[in-house]
């Protein structure tokens, strides 16, 4: 669903779905432990086909939202970009520009999802 957070699109419920099944190629070898934190994370958002949010679903870090660019997601480079899918549609709604918020000049560092 294309709305006012551009570029950004937030799924339809029927399409909220685990980042792993999306952001990963078919085919792909995951090699991701049977207990990794990555297999708790949905897509909250997205811009294009390998610019990705994650929102955490893990009760214990329940609303964390990551950087899941194809590159970063499911390693101990995936940014924490807000702690909850409201501060996320803040951020989003705040900076409506071309790139994602969290790399621009000031944006606080929230830590990894890893860490």
């Amino acid at each position: 669903m294309q709305n006012s957070l551009s570029p950004y699109e937030i799924p339809e419920p029927q399409n909220f779905v685990p980042s792993n099944e999306i952001i990963f190629p078919e085919g792909y070898d995951w090699d991701l432990p049977e207990n990794d934190r990555s297999y708790d994370w949905y897509v909250a958002a997205n811009s294009g086909p390998e610019q990705y949010i994650s929102i955490d679903l893990n009760p214990d870090r329940l609303g964390r939202c990551y950087d899941s660019f194809w590159q970063l997601h499911a390693t101990e480079d995936a940014e924490i970009v807000a702690l909850s899918f409201r501060e996320m549609i803040e951020h989003l709604l705040d900076h409506r520009g071309d790139g994602p918020y969290w790399v621009e000049d000031g944006f606080p560092r929230l830590g990894f999802a890893y860490d």
